[in-house]
């Protein structure tokens, strides 16, 4: 479907009028909100994965020794959440969809962090395979990396690649600052702690984030556009979207059908 551009008056920064075909200006300074996406999603994808994937490689020893596993049977438990994952994604996917991210990523903290604070009470192996490989394995992987990105796809489409490329560049600083401060806490307080500690945080921190800095459509539905670029005067909901629909082919964007 194509649309006419000529009916649509975008204000465009950084585009030039040859790559999309449409008057533009520069205009507001305001800090697009899409940006706030990326740094919540960013925090809460550092905080999860820094302490469950990388964690896992302080917490390993300790949680061995204290409950008499072999290592076989402990990086089972990791395992389960890495196979897991696979089959996770196939039904969040649907559910990002059907209900937007915001509740996906709430209901994935939410989960992810009892997860944590239920390793305080582990004392046998099904227990340790229950709660780590399931429990805290589920609340990660929906609730940290397909209901961001959708989010960060939803709200920019010619800067997608640098959002994405920040909220990645989090996860990469897990391995120099999460996982020391594991270890410095398993000192100090215990594994067990340092596991109800990590799921406290990322409750107290992951919750309000995902509530107030992740929407659940498209910025067109809340009267902005796509990497922050902004309309001549305001315009209605209906002729938002149009507009919305416009840049992102201007700019060469393919949706495509689950039959396609």
């Amino acid at each position: 479907m194509s649309f006419p551009f000529s009916r649509y008056i975008l204000l465009v920064s950084n585009l030039s009028v040859k790559e999309a075909g449409l008057v533009i200006e520069r205009r507001s300074s305001k800090i697009f909100f899409g940006w706030w996406t990326v740094v919540a999603g960013s925090i809460i994808t550092f905080w999860a994965h820094g302490y469950y994937f990388y964690g896992l490689s302080a917490l390993f020893k300790p949680i061995s020794a204290e409950l008499g596993f072999s290592r076989a049977m402990t990086s089972v438990g990791a395992s389960i959440g890495r196979f897991e994952g696979g089959f996770d994604s196939l039904v969040t996917g649907w559910v990002i969809d059907r209900f937007g991210p915001r509740w996906v990523i709430l209901t994935g903290v939410f989960i992810a962090g009892l997860g944590f604070v239920l390793m305080y009470w582990v004392n046998s192996l099904w227990a340790y395979l229950t709660v780590w490989g399931g429990i805290t394995a589920i609340g990660v992987n929906i609730g940290t990396s397909r209901p961001i990105e959708k989010s960060l796809a939803n709200w920019f489409v010619r800067k997608r690649g640098l959002a994405i490329s920040i909220w990645w560049g989090f996860v990469g600083l897990c391995t120099v600052v999460v996982l020391p401060l594991v270890t410095w806490l398993i000192t100090v307080y215990g594994w067990r702690l340092t596991c109800v500690i990590g799921g406290v945080v990322l409750w107290v921190i992951g919750l309000p984030l995902a509530w107030f800095c992740v929407k659940q459509n498209r910025p067109e539905y809340y009267g902005l556009m796509p990497d922050g670029v902004t309309v001549e005067k305001p315009v209605g909901s209906k002729e938002m979207i149009d507009r919305g629909a416009a840049y992102a082919a201007a700019v060469e964007e393919v949706e495509f059908t689950l039959r396609q």
